[in-house]
């Protein structure tokens, strides 16, 4: 799976391109969960690589941290919340449960 290639479709279709196109998307080491976005320029994706295995839950993760970028929430809070129900409309997640 091309998570960079995969980056850039999901923001063409869920988020008008209006994600950074810079954005660095990995498969890496986390002490404490599946998947994280570093607030940095450029900002970093990372998805646990013990997940590697499982495309949807790789495919959520990856729409999940999108999510905070494209909310500017740094946690779960209201924007990011709306964030998620905005794609789930859009059927960004209609595979993936």
């Amino acid at each position: 799976m091309n998570l960079d290639r995969t980056y850039a479709r999901y923001n063409r279709l869920y988020f008008r391109n209006s994600l950074p196109r810079n954005t660095i998307v990995k498969f890496g080491r986390l002490s404490d969960c599946i998947a994280e976005v570093t607030w940095a320029e450029p900002p970093i994706i990372v998805i646990h690589k013990r997940f590697r295995p499982w495309k949807k839950l790789v495919l959520f993760s990856l729409l999940h941290e999108m999510a905070h970028l494209g909310s500017e929430d740094f946690g779960h809070g209201q924007a990011w919340q709306r964030e998620m129900m905005r794609l789930a409309r859009a059927g960004a997640f209609a595979t993936l449960w």
